[in-house]
């Protein structure tokens, strides 16, 4: 028997036994060693060396090491069906939107990974992409060209487009933050910035939307991270140090959200009563 088949037949056999697993075709794993994600994204080179990863596990490639990853996404010219870990995508990138490990694992960009993930995820690797420094709004924005005839487009733009007041929040990412800004912005509300950060008491506080002109906060309280004290009283405490700096902080809850003309108004009240304590 040739060496590569008594080495097949081995293989299939320790499949049987269960102690190696199919990751990829002509890719195996030890079974205790299968769901690593660092062995899974190896099998990608292994099988496809011209592929490149993009999604969450570029993200965590890249520069989120602690994101968790369900499922590897894989573009690739090779036609292959969904299984275990992978999806497969065949769709063309740019040598330019490309990086590499050190061990040949090609990945995308956190640019273009931000972009191709904002179809499905409300801007989540767009706003940690920004906030760790890896992309900027205007590079989004450029880089919207290559996502053009794609699934999804119309989402990416929107993201995009209410990017350009930093919408996260140090703490917890939210698209809550998003969704404000586009209403400020298509009411024509103007004046304000977004996750601006205070020196204050010794320590740096990020406020959601700031008027410096008129010392106005407005704050948007998620309801998950209220549910921790240390948040609900740190927020607390920010309100009362920045009263003592003479800033008014208004604060709004998710459903005050709900109807957008409201909810300006409320933030035009806010505004005439700054205003009002300027003079």
């Amino acid at each position: 028997m040739p060496p590569a088949a008594a080495v097949g037949v081995a293989r299939d056999w320790l499949v049987q036994k269960g102690e190696l697993v199919r990751l990829l075709p002509g890719v195996v794993a030890a079974a205790g060693r299968a769901e690593d994600f660092q062995v899974l994204v190896a099998a990608v080179r292994l099988w496809d060396p011209d592929a490149v990863i993009t999604g969450r596990a570029a993200a965590r490639l890249g520069y989120l090491e602690e994101l968790s990853v369900e499922t590897i996404t894989v573009l690739t010219r090779r036609r292959l069906k969904p299984r275990a870990h992978y999806l497969f995508r065949r769709t063309q990138i740019d040598a330019g939107d490309v990086v590499e490990t050190g061990e040949g694992i090609r990945y995308s960009s956190p640019t273009w990974t931000a972009l191709w993930e904002a179809a499905w995820d409300e801007g989540e690797l767009a706003d940690e992409a920004m906030r760790t420094f890896e992309t900027t709004p205007d590079k989004l924005a450029e880089g919207l060209v290559v996502m053009k005839g794609r699934p999804g487009v119309g989402v990416r733009r929107f993201i995009v487009a209410n990017s350009g007041e930093h919408p996260w929040s140090p703490l917890e990412w939210s698209p809550l933050e998003r969704q404000v800004h586009m209403m400020l912005r298509e009411a024509g509300v103007c004046g304000w910035s977004g996750n601006h950060v205070f020196d204050i008491g010794g320590r740096s506080w990020p406020a959601d939307v700031v008027f410096p002109g008129l010392k106005l906060v407005i704050e948007i309280d998620g309801f998950s991270s209220h549910q921790h004290a240390d948040v609900f009283h740190d927020d607390h405490e920010k309100t009362l140090l920045l009263l003592s700096e003479g800033w008014l902080t208004v604060r709004f809850s998710m459903p005050q959200l709900a109807d957008a003309e409201r909810f300006v108004s409320w933030v035009r009240d806010a505004i005439a009563m700054a205003e009002h304590v300027a003079r």
